[in-house]
């Protein structure tokens, strides 16, 4: 010890006397204790705020645990947390951020990099200069975002922007614009996340039929004035979501969906409506329940401004449950298609 104690002042005497030059010295990040926003701009960054990990797929970053309240009184122009342009493998987890116009972004990250969970994301307020989101992915494929709570965003709770093949999965999304908004997006999975009180519950749309191959499933949108709006695009599955308390229920404006499996109950201006711009679409095995006002009880839950689109399956010859069918042995679909459900059920699925 005697030694090197010698030693380091001699090294430094003589770097500061000029006699050695071009050493370079490579500092580790000091981690961030208390800061006013996690800001991870590339692969080194990750030092500073996670707690463990290496970046690999089997030792992720794990940045954990930050309570974070935007510090700023005015303006509104920060992100709670922003990763971009990262290739590790890091898991954002167990964090609370208050006060942003935006929670957190992960834009640009590597494919399969990035996981965001269990964090709670309140209180968005409006910008005028960017979108008030609670997450936002931007170009970033392959993320895993599940069991988050997000609550008063002006615009959008979960907002999905060219990422492909993400999966979102259980998360709390209330008092938003947008529940879950995916943007120009492909094969995404929204799987049993509850969506209360926004505006809408999940809407899916794309640039001029860009968007191909959702997954809606076993989601909850309740209390909104859309339940899901599913907008031009090819192929997207909407099964088994239970769509109830709504102004409107599940509308789509796209090529080849599948709507099936679905309780779609007590929204005020119809249960599944089929706008003009809607082909091939498949609607069947639906339980579809006093989806209209209490004065208008004979009129069609169902509406078609499409074309070639079916109201029942032709391989099961089975089509949906209608609450105001009657005595009825087919259900008239109301809207320019002239569509007609031929097998209607005898009870809901």
């Amino acid at each position: 010890m005697k030694s090197k104690s010698i030693v380091i002042p001699i090294i430094l005497a003589l770097i500061s006397s000029g006699i050695i030059t071009g050493i370079v010295f490579y500092f580790y990040p000091v981690k961030q204790l208390n800061p006013e926003a996690i800001v991870i701009l590339n692969n080194r960054d990750f030092k500073k705020y996670s707690s463990s990990g290496d970046g690999s797929a089997e030792n992720p970053y794990i940045i954990k645990g930050y309570n974070i309240t935007n510090p700023h009184t005015s303006g509104w122009t920060a992100t709670g947390a922003i990763i971009k342009e990262t290739t590790k493998h890091f898991i954002l987890t167990d964090c609370t951020f208050t006060d942003y116009y935006r929670g957190i972004l992960v834009r640009s990250a590597k494919s399969g990099t990035a996981t965001v969970m269990n964090n709670t994301i309140l209180e968005g307020a409006y910008s005028p200069n960017a979108p008030s989101s609670g997450i936002e992915l931007h170009d970033s494929h392959e993320v895993e975002v599940y069991n988050n709570s997000i609550g008063y965003f002006y615009e959008k709770g979960i907002n999905l922007l060219w990422s492909n093949n993400c999966t979102i999965k259980n998360n709390y999304v209330a008092n938003c614009g947008s529940g879950i908004s995916v943007s120009s997006s492909n094969t995404t999975t929204l799987f049993e996340n509850l969506l209360n009180s926004n505006g809408i519950g999940i809407i899916c749309s794309s640039y001029i039929y860009t968007s191909r191959g959702h997954n809606i499933n076993n989601n909850t949108c309740i209390n909104g004035n859309s339940g899901i709006r599913v907008g031009e695009g090819f192929d997207f599955q909407v099964a088994h979501n239970i769509v109830s308390m709504n102004l409107e229920g599940i509308v789509s404006y796209g090529y080849n969906y599948t709507i099936f499996g679905n309780y779609i109950s007590y929204n005020l201006n119809g249960g599944i409506a089929l706008s003009s711009s809607s082909r091939f679409n498949l609607v069947y095995h639906n339980s579809i329940i006093e989806n209209f006002s209490p004065d208008l009880l004979e009129e069609s839950q169902g509406f078609d401004d499409g074309q070639s689109n079916n109201w029942y399956s032709s391989i099961l010859l089975s089509g949906n449950y209608w609450s105001n069918l009657g005595n009825a042995t087919t259900y008239l679909i109301d809207g320019e298609a002239g569509s007609i459900d031929l097998y209607p059920l005898s009870s809901p699925i």
